[in-house]
């Protein structure tokens, strides 16, 4: 990966729970200078090695060799309960006043203890611990878990600065924080387990990675293509050995006659046929890939609504001491709004205000005519159905284009009998998203839909979103999302 020495060396790396084992013959080295990020669905075991890396586990298999006399600093995605029961300025150390101003956090957030912050707050004050830590190597686990913009901004520069004499191995979902820091990516097949190590940025990374899944099917469809033609060519071969053995009635003076010619014509299909079966066995067989190729995925409209989608006038929402708006806001047909503030300024709850699951207290919010929402929440709703049950309710009897589309967003036909309730977080996000897609709507509502999507689930959408004619609101914190879906406009809150 890199032509200096390597500071930390992983070498063939297992590691199993109980009988389910996710990873495989893991292999990297990282060096001063250098950033690494560590990619591949959620549960793919990207955290566990991170705890390998750090010495919170051991590996069943492998090894970790770290330079003499370097240390490592881990910063794990939760704190544990000794930390949450520390006071801020216990956990932190001295931290200068200014850094507080720029992550917008209160002075007196010192005297708090960690237990009592939100998550937002947590991971700010991880921020701050990890500018006071000096070490050689550091491994972060999704630093930028509910960090604003400013706090995001203020982790690059953390990160830039640093490396000029540490290496960093992270983990995130914030795909523009791998873009702008990341000199190489390491992704963790989901199949076979197996580190797969790519040149960075990111956008370098999804790229060689769409052309190597293109590549693998070219290689699977030329195969089953050329088993097919031998396969033909066998049958038919076999046909005519069986039509010349046979032939034609013939008087025993025309058999005798023909007798030599008939046992060597024989001898010449029979050896036409060994040779067909030959070229067939000797046909080098190509597995399957197990991952689909990244389509374009156009979202289709029924009907077109009116000009004006939405008219807000004055809207306000109160929640015993705190208020929302009052919020002015128009909203027209084949508009894309990227709704952006900071975590707790209402963006939710405007959303939530527009699809009608809340009533302003003040306010008015116009809807225009012929109006159909696809609404998908942060939170899904849990349903005890089955996942095929629910196709068949969307698409009746015409399920193809649907399964693939289930497909296309990670959720495979050998998923397609499990109970909605029993999906993951991020499968039911997946399956809900299918579902608003198979509506048809003229107006998508998207509530943070990077938060359980993964980052091949989320090309897909960001291509959908690209081509779409309808309307488009979206709250979202990934910067690199709204840098994909095309033209936007922004409503700050």
């Amino acid at each position: 990966m890199t032509s200096l020495s390597p500071v930390l060396s992983c070498k063939h790396i297992s590691y199993s729970f109980g009988e389910n084992e996710v990873l495989c013959d893991i292999s990297f080295s990282l060096s001063i200078g250098e950033v690494v990020a560590l990619v591949g669905p959620n549960g793919v075991g990207k955290s566990t090695l991170l705890k390998i890396i750090s010495g919170k586990l051991s590996p069943d298999r492998g090894s970790i060799t770290v330079g003499q006399g370097l240390r490592i600093v881990y910063v794990p995605q939760e704190m544990s309960a000794e930390d949450n029961s520390k006071r801020v300025c216990e956990y932190i150390g001295n931290v200068q006043g200014f850094e507080l101003a720029v992550l917008r956090l209160p002075s007196d957030i010192l005297n708090r203890t960690i237990s009592e912050l939100s998550g937002g707050e947590k991971s700010k004050i991880n921020l701050l611990k990890l500018v006071q830590m000096d070490s050689d190597i550091y491994v972060l686990d999704e630093p930028t878990n509910n960090l604003d913009a400013h706090a995001l901004e203020f982790l690059e520069k953390t990160i830039s600065k640093h490396k000029k004499r540490a290496a960093f191995i992270i983990v995130s979902h914030d795909r523009q924080l791998l873009e702008n820091t990341a000199d190489n990516i390491i992704e963790i097949d989901s199949h076979s387990h197996e580190s797969v190590i790519y040149p960075g940025p990111f956008s370098e990374y999804i790229l060689l990675r769409k052309k190597k899944i293109e590549n693998a099917w070219k290689l699977y469809n030329d195969y089953i293509a050329q088993k097919k033609r031998l396969e033909h060519s066998l049958r038919e071969k076999k046909q005519w050995s069986i039509v010349g053995e046979k032939g034609p009635k013939r008087t025993d003076n025309e058999k005798m006659a023909r007798g030599d010619l008939k046992d060597r014509s024989g001898k010449v299909l029979g050896r036409s046929v060994n040779s067909a079966q030959l070229k067939l066995d000797a046909l080098e067989k190509v597995e399957k890939p197990n991952e689909l190729p990244v389509i374009s995925y156009s979202i289709d409209i029924r009907d077109r609504s009116g000009d004006m989608v939405f008219d807000l006038i004055g809207v306000k929402k109160i929640f015993g001491k705190k208020a929302i708006g009052p919020l002015d806001l128009h909203i027209q047909f084949g508009e894309t709004l990227a709704i952006l503030g900071d975590n707790g300024a209402g963006k939710t709850t405007l959303l939530k205000m527009l699809v009608g699951k809340i009533t302003p207290d003040l306010g008015s919010i116009r809807k225009g005519s012929g109006l159909d929402i696809g609404y998908l929440p942060q939170e899904t709703e849990l349903d005890d159905r089955i996942i095929l049950d629910r196709v068949k309710e969307i698409c009746g009897k015409d399920e193809s284009d649907f399964r693939k589309l289930l497909n296309n967003l990670g959720i495979t036909k050998d998923e397609i009998n499990k109970n909605i309730n029993k999906l993951s977080p991020g499968e039911r996000s997946r399956f809900v998203l299918a579902l608003l897609i198979a509506k048809k709507p003229n107006c998508l509502i998207l509530d943070e839909p990077t938060n359980h999507l993964d980052i091949y689930a989320l090309d897909f959408l960001e291509e959908a979103i690209r081509t779409y004619e309808g309307t488009t609101i979206i709250v979202t914190h990934d910067r690199y999302f709204l840098s994909r879906i095309g033209k936007f406009s922004r409503y700050d809150m």
